[in-house]
């Protein structure tokens, strides 16, 4: 099998992953498998480019192709917002909690009709140092609920419905979100680019 690293120490991204990357010829490590931590500032003005800045930093340091990926959720009554802020505008502005997020942005929009949403994806394949980046992007849309429901998921999950598969996000279960998932759009992009080479 080809080694693939993915730099991230999630690891449910990681099980999402190695489930469509390995049946394909491709093991998934991380960069703790290497023994190796970094925290790059991700101060890109796309998911692409901060994907991006995360893949040249694992590259420098392994000698494996490198996969990253970044994301966000976009409100498109709030200009798509807080896009990619979504984790920073929680850390910095809702003292690291969803739950003030959630009260934080239904008061942002008011009496606003408008409350479609959508989950945005980019992974980043970068298999040389000196190489251009591959970008592969998903998108899952939706709008947010009035309230959270449920507590299952991450992040935003509780407040979104997803329109593909008509399904409250914060009470589906993992593989049900991971069926249409905007990263698992994204990794579909990377699949076939792979399947391709």
């Amino acid at each position: 099998m080809k080694t693939l690293v993915l730099a991230t120490n999630n690891k449910h991204k990681l099980r999402e992953f190695k489930e469509m990357l390995e049946p394909i010829g491709y093991e998934v490590k991380t960069l703790k498998d290497f023994g190796i931590t970094i925290d790059p500032e991700e101060n890109g003005t796309t998911y692409g480019e901060n994907a991006y800045i995360k893949c040249k930093a694992a590259r420098a340091l392994v000698d494996h192709p490198v996969i990253s990926d970044d994301s966000g959720i976009e409100i498109l009554g709030l200009n798509r917002f807080p896009g990619i802020h979504s984790s920073r505008y929680v850390d910095s502005e809702c003292n690291g909690s969803y739950e003030e997020a959630f009260v934080d942005i239904n008061k942002k929009l008011g009496n606003n009709p408008d409350r479609r949403a959508e989950y945005h994806c980019a992974i980043c394949l970068l298999e040389n140092l000196e190489d251009e980046p591959k970008i592969f992007e998903g998108v899952c849309p939706g709008y947010l609920l009035m309230e959270p429901n449920g507590i299952g998921g991450f992040g935003y999950d509780p407040l979104f419905h997803c329109t593909e598969s008509d399904q409250d996000f914060g009470i589906a279960t993992e593989d049900e979100k991971n069926a249409v998932s905007h990263r698992k759009k994204a990794l579909v992009k990377l699949m076939e680019y792979l399947n391709n080479k």
